[in-house]
Formats: C-alpha cells, structure tokens, sequence
C-alpha cells in the first residue's frame, strides 16, 4: 500500500506510528493528545494537522491486548492497546458518554485496560485479503469496552482543545464521509 509517495510495510506491535484521520479524504487530522483531566482521565485526545504536533503528542505504539510478542505484525482484527509517547504515557481509551453528540468520549489512561475493555481497540481493515495489515490500510478502530459496545472511533466537532477535530466514538461504521476510517504511518 502507498501513500503520500511512500511505500510502508506491514504494521508491528511496538512501533511507533501516526494514525491519520480519512475524514473528507484524509484532512480528518492527526490523533493527538493535548490537555488533560478530560473525563477524569489523564490527556485529552483531539487531532492535529500535523502527525507529531507536540514532541511525541501524536505518537503511538501499538501493544498487542492478546499477548502476541512485541514486534509481530498486526493482522486483520487483531485486539490491540494504543500506547501514547507523550511522557507519561498512556492508553487511548472511552470514558464518559455523549461527547460530541457520539456514543462515547476518549482520552487516555493511565492503565492499558481501565474498565471492562475500554483501552483494547479492535482493528477493522476495509478489506483483508491477508493476515497482516500493512501501512495506509484504511481501517476501523472498534472499542472493547462492554463486549467491543464501545462504538468506533471517530472525529466529530471541531476545536477540542485547540486542536482541529474533537475524537470521540460513533455507533455508526462510516458515520460521514470517512470520520471513522484511519491510517497508521511508522516514525521509527
């Protein structure tokens, strides 16, 4: 898969990477924390317009939720935990309801799975032809939280916490125009 004229490889646990927003053909931003003590959690989580707003703001690691070793490459809805570098780090995560008119807040927490599954996200590909997902790979974000209830993650609003898009998660699969679609691109 290619983006952006570059060629990616499969995607790892334990990599760190920007996650790109398809919103509007991917002008959705950059997920990003910045601020805190959103929902009684530690960061708020919004997105930027570019992928490392802030030293490591938009970095994350992925951590696999299964235990699968750390370097593996994520396949096809694999359960993971995203890691933000941001010191210190934190898992994205759902707390709190009706953010934004959607189903669920997100920030980030300081533990990988704060509440019945909050912090594990199951990653959806547009399509799998194979096990492993590669970088660019549009794909869907659905939250563990209550059985994987806790909805996909999504922007919505704009201007959370001076950044450009509220995140939040939607019940809806593709709620508008690509809100709900996301990409990884590697930083190291």
């Amino acid at each position: 898969m290619a983006f952006d004229g570059l060629v990616y490889g499969p995607i790892k646990g334990q990599n760190g990477y920007s996650i790109q927003n398809g919103y509007d053909d991917w002008s959705g931003g950059y997920l990003d924390v910045r601020g805190a003590g959103c929902e009684g959690n530690v960061y708020c989580v919004s997105t930027a317009t570019k992928p490392l707003r802030d030293g490591n703001s938009g970095l994350w690691i992925i951590k696999s939720a299964t235990g699968k070793p750390d370097g593996t490459p994520v396949n096809c809805n694999d359960k993971i935990y995203l890691v933000n570098q941001f010191a210190p780090n934190t898992y994205l995560d759902v707390r709190g309801t009706g953010c934004q008119g959607n189903a669920y807040c997100v920030s980030t927490a300081s533990k990988e799975d704060r509440d019945s599954g909050s912090g594990t996200w199951l990653i959806i590909p547009d399509q799998c032809e194979t096990g492993m997902i590669d970088e660019g790979t549009p794909v869907r974000l659905l939250n563990g939280y209550g059985g994987f209830a806790g909805g996909f993650l999504d922007i919505r609003g704009n201007g959370c916490q001076d950044n450009v898009h509220c995140v939040s998660t939607s019940t809806y699969y593709n709620r508008d125009s690509g809100s709900t679609t996301w990409r990884f691109s590697s930083h190291f």
